[in-house]
Formats: structure tokens, sequence, C-alpha cells
């Protein structure tokens, strides 16, 4: 009599003499051979060609199904090299000293800060200001190899940028520039940087999130304002550039949020156009504030207010002697219009920071069913 055991032992001897019959004529056909670059390049060329597909070739029982992305990358090389030129070693005339755990991945006395982005044909470079915080003096090293000194021209805590310049540099080439604001969550990317100043390290990261910002000032780079990763690639990069698969600029990498962190996240290169004008006159940007937190609108929310579909930003909460406090506004207010345009929780906030400081502004406000017309003058933004 057969014991319980006996079919799972007939059923593997069986499988493993018809995998080595299948192996042994898909070897003799000529169908398993080492793979020719030619033919890769051919069926990735192919599946570029056409929409995701399922590939239900295998006839394996439990394969499960293979998905094929036309629009997944096959290579970064050809975007990397184009942004060679682009990107610049910023170092300490002398050694600085670090603590472990620096974005770097190094410890110890040595001069290497950051990577840059050269961002236009005058010499201005942007970086991440984490730099100032190790040294004040600065030298550019150049892909040729030659080095410059570079002046602060200024600094943006809040986006964590800084801006430099240096006498213009054949050898450097501005890249071109792209809309942060486009970008999609689930888009690829790619990072890019000369960290230690011996070669250019590049890094692919896939966006997780994207951020407007909030109106309350904070010492360090906001979260809710930049754009985020799903991979730190701030060893690779920090301070340099973050690129489309178009290869335009969309953001400035930024060293990761904290040690345990392990997700990245970027300037956007839109935000950075905004301040350029103010780094460059002032040495430091100067935004609006209005002093509200705010949050999406629910459906019940917007019902019980009057409205017929959820829109607006909630106010959570009002902070006190803040431009929307003297203005009367109160939580629970919902925003629905600041300055005439229609707002929501992710676009007050960047709306506010725009606005003329010390010029009225129009807010339409639902409350208690109600519409309400306030009129704010916005401060600027505390330091």
């Amino acid at each position: 009599m057969r014991g319980p055991n006996d079919w799972r032992r007939a059923v593997r001897a069986w499988g493993g003499i018809l995998l080595c019959a299948a192996l042994s004529a898909a070897i003799a056909s000529g169908g398993c051979r080492r793979a020719d670059p030619a033919d890769r390049d051919e069926a990735r060329d192919a599946a570029a060609e056409k929409p995701a597909e399922r590939d239900e070739a295998s006839s394996w029982p439990g394969a499960g199904t293979r998905i094929l992305h036309g629009r997944a990358p096959g290579s970064f090389i050809d975007l990397a090299a184009e942004l060679r030129d682009s990107v610049v070693h910023l170092r300490s005339p002398r050694p600085v000293s670090r603590s472990a755990g620096h974005s770097l991945g190094v410890t110890g006395a040595d001069r290497a800060l950051a990577s840059g982005l050269l961002l236009d044909d005058e010499g201005h470079i942007v970086t991440s200001d984490h730099i100032l915080e190790h040294a004040r003096d600065i030298e550019v090293a150049l892909p040729d190899g030659d080095a410059r000194p570079a002046e602060l021209v200024g600094r943006d805590a809040r986006l964590g940028i800084a801006l430099l310049k240096i006498e213009p540099a054949p050898a450097l080439r501005a890249p071109p520039l792209g809309n942060s604001d486009a970008l999609e969550v689930g888009e690829w990317v790619l990072a890019t940087g000369d960290p230690l100043g011996d070669g250019q390290s590049v890094a692919a990261a896939v966006i997780s999130s994207l951020g407007q910002g909030d109106s309350i000032a904070e010492p360090r780079p906001n979260p809710r304002a930049l754009i985020r990763l799903d991979r730190d690639v701030s060893p690779e990069s920090a301070g340099g550039p973050l690129v489309n698969m178009a290869g335009e600029v969309v953001g400035v990498v930024l060293p990761r949020a904290s040690r345990e962190s392990r997700s990245g996240q970027a300037a956007p290169l839109s935000r950075i156009l905004e301040v350029l004008p103010a780094l460059v006159e002032h040495g430091r940007a100067e935004r609006a504030w209005l002093g509200v937190f705010v949050h999406p609108v629910s459906e019940e929310r917007a019902e019980r207010r009057g409205l017929s579909e959820p829109r607006g930003a909630l106010v959570s909460e009002v902070v006190a002697e803040s431009p929307a406090e003297k203005a009367g506004l109160r939580p629970g207010d919902i925003i629905v219009e600041f300055g005439g345009a229609e707002v929501d929780h992710q676009t007050l906030p960047h709306a506010a920071a725009r606005s003329n400081i010390g010029i009225p502004v129009a807010v339409e406000v639902r409350r208690n069913g109600q519409t309400k017309m306030l009129t704010v003058v916005t401060e600027a933004m505390p330091e």
C-alpha cells in the first residue's frame, strides 16, 4: 500500500525528468544561448512601440504573469552623459570636520562638500544649503579639472538651497530646464552629482509624492513643499540636479530629512526659479505669510457648509497675531477663493506665499453655510 506522501515523491520525480527533457530539447534546438546585445536592443525598441502587455508564454504552473511596459527606461547612459558638463563638485579650501552619518557617507576631515548645478552662462550655481553648515569658503571643481572660488549670492533655508556664483567657465554648459509643476507621482527621475570630486555619480528614483507647501514658517526645508522620492539619492547627488526622462532639470537634490529616513527629497525647480531674483538682489527670499493650517474638505463637511461638492481649504488652526487672525479667519472656515482665484488645501499656501506683502487680498470663505468676504493683508514670512 502506498504511503500518504508517495504521490508527492512521484510528482517530484516526474517533474525532474520532464525538466531535464525540456532543457535538452532547448539546447539541441538552439533555444538556450547567451543573449546578443543587438537582440536585446531590438526587443526593447519593439516593446517601446506598443503599450503594456501581458506575457502569457510561460507554461509553468504558478509562474504568474510578467508585465512588460514600453515606457520603462532601458538605460540612463545617454541621459547621464548629457548632464556631465552641467554638474560641478563643491569643496572647501581646507579640511572640514563632519560627524558620522553625513549624507556623503564619509567621516573625519576632508574637503568634499556636495555637488552643484550650473543654472546659466553667467556662472550661477545652485546647490543644497547644508554645505554652509560646514564651510563658508567654497571652491568649485570643474569637469576639466580646473577649480575656481565661488561667491555666496544668497540662500533660502525654507527650500534648502544656496546660490553661488563663479566666473563663467567654458568647460560648463547649462542644461535645459523643465517644469516641476508638471511632474506626476510614479514618474521616473534621475539624480546626478559629483559628491567626492572623482567623477559623475547617478541614481534613479521614482517620485513617491508631491507637495505644495503650507503657510507656516519652519526653520528647515518644509517636506510638504518638496518633491519626495522612493529612495534616498543624496549620497550620490546632494546639491546636484534631479532630471526627468526628457533630460530637463526639475529639481535640486537635498540631503535626507533625517538619519533614519530611507526616502529622498528635492527642491522643485519651479519654486527655485521663483526666488532666484530675490536671492540675486537681496541675498534671501522674502515670502508673504498668511498664518493658517489647512486640510482637505471632506464631502460631509462640504455638505454642512452648503457646498455642492468638496472644494476649498479647511482651516484647522489660525496662528495668533497672524495676518489670518487679524483678518477674522477662524478654525472651521473653508477658504474657497484667494485673490479671486479658486484654491484648495494644496494651492492656497503657495498662492499666499506669492502674494504681494502689505497689499490687501480678497478672501472668500464659507462659514456656517454662508459666504463671507474678508480682506487679508499678508506680511513677510517670519524667519
